[in-house]
């Protein structure tokens, strides 16, 4: 489900298209603009990269920090609101106080219950944080690979925008038609049912996206340690 990161010092994805398409100059002003994103994440916290795609930053950074908090922090929220008090474990408290004194088994038992409670909560969260990102959904198209077939098969038949379907009354003062595989009766169904899938993918990741800022919200002053 985890996808490599575009957030770290450098997007090395970038530098392959860089590589690719301007060789040595590509590489040399992929590097400048990578130097220049690092310099301004350092000073600001973000960089241009960063804003020009919020909920891409977003959806790629908060949910590894959630799960960060989760993995290593010590304690849990006590209570939902404006101020959110909070228990420790019993090491943290004498780590801070010098006290020697042991919980009870009552107290320990109560401390674990609370703390399954709130990593369920922050497991629910980075669920909900990455189904509502389109590359790291679970939920896939059942018919992605059947879709791209006919998409490949239809540029090498009719051109990438169907040029070889139009007629001369496609033309006129504003450009021309584009045809798609929805135009052609034999990639018809293969289209629809494609597009009608992708929609009800879109709709659930709306959904897990509106039910995980519920629970980030609910518990947005709990998010430390």
């Amino acid at each position: 489900m985890n996808r490599k990161k575009g957030n770290g010092l450098f997007d090395w994805e970038e530098l392959r298209y860089a590589w690719h398409f301007h060789r040595l100059a590509g590489v040399i002003r992929w590097f400048a603009r990578e130097l220049r994103f690092a310099g301004q994440r350092i000073r600001q916290g973000y960089c241009d990269m960063d804003a020009w795609n919020l909920y891409h930053w977003f959806l790629d950074v908060i949910p590894d920090m959630i799960q960060d908090l989760r993995d290593n922090g010590t304690g849990f929220p006590c209570s939902e609101g404006p101020t959110v008090s909070r228990s420790i474990s019993v090491e943290a408290f004498n780590r801070v106080t010098g006290d020697n004194r042991t919980e009870s088994d009552e107290e320990q038992k109560a401390f674990q219950s609370g703390l399954v409670e709130w990593h369920t909560i922050l497991d629910r969260m980075i669920f909900l944080f990455h189904e509502a990102d389109e590359e790291r959904c679970e939920r896939k198209n059942s018919h992605e690979e059947t879709y791209w077939a006919a998409y490949r098969e239809f540029i090498e038949k009719y051109g990438m925008f169907g040029e070889k379907l139009r007629k001369p009354e496609d033309e006129n003062s504003h450009g021309h038609r584009l045809y798609t595989l929805r135009d052609v009766d034999e990639y018809r169904d293969i289209a629809e049912e494609y597009l009608q899938e992708s929609r009800e993918i879109d709709r659930y990741r709306v959904k897990c996206k509106d039910e995980a800022f519920q629970l980030f919200c609910q518990w947005f002053y709990g998010l430390w340690d």
